[in-house]
């Protein structure tokens, strides 16, 4: 069944972005507890984070920080490596989730970090990016998801007949 629009989605350049990740799935086992990915990422551009944790159990290495007003976040076990950038802020009153910056640009600064690390650190048998965005609802200046659907309260929702 065809679904028709009244007001067609925001041109690409209006869409931020809330979050974007990487998980990839390397040849042998990625855990190594003494790796220093997260650092050395970091490093490229320069930069140690301030607020810099990691969390260690047997099987599993959690690493995170804020990095350039993004929280980077690295977790690793036994079959699969996940790097994520997201908003260190979290969900405002009104319900409405921080964003990154312009969905392209920050997809690009993403790729960009990660890329040095993916092909000198642990070359993967195979990897899937992952992003979410949102924009803003042109009636309402309330947030609209990457799937395109509106808040329950939108002014340009549908009304049931």
């Amino acid at each position: 069944m065809a679904v028709s629009r009244k007001d067609p989605l925001p041109a690409a350049s209006a869409w931020q972005l809330e979050f974007v990740r990487l998980i990839a799935f390397p040849v042998s086992p990625p855990f190594f507890i003494n790796q220093q990915w997260w650092q050395e990422v970091g490093s490229q551009r320069g930069e140690q984070s301030e607020d810099f944790a990691s969390t260690r159990k047997k099987h599993f290495r959690d690493d995170r920080g804020t990095l350039q007003g993004v929280l980077l976040a690295l977790t690793v076990d036994l079959e699969r490596v996940v790097w994520e950038a997201r908003s260190p802020d979290v969900v405002d009153a009104s319900g409405n989730f921080p964003t990154i910056g312009p969905y392209r640009e920050k997809v690009d600064w993403f790729v960009e970090l990660l890329s040095p690390w993916l092909t000198t650190s642990c070359p993967p048998r195979s990897a899937c990016l992952l992003c979410k965005t949102a924009s803003t609802c042109r009636q309402c200046e309330r947030g609209v998801s990457g799937s395109g659907r509106s808040p329950s309260n939108c002014k340009s929702r549908a009304e049931p007949k």
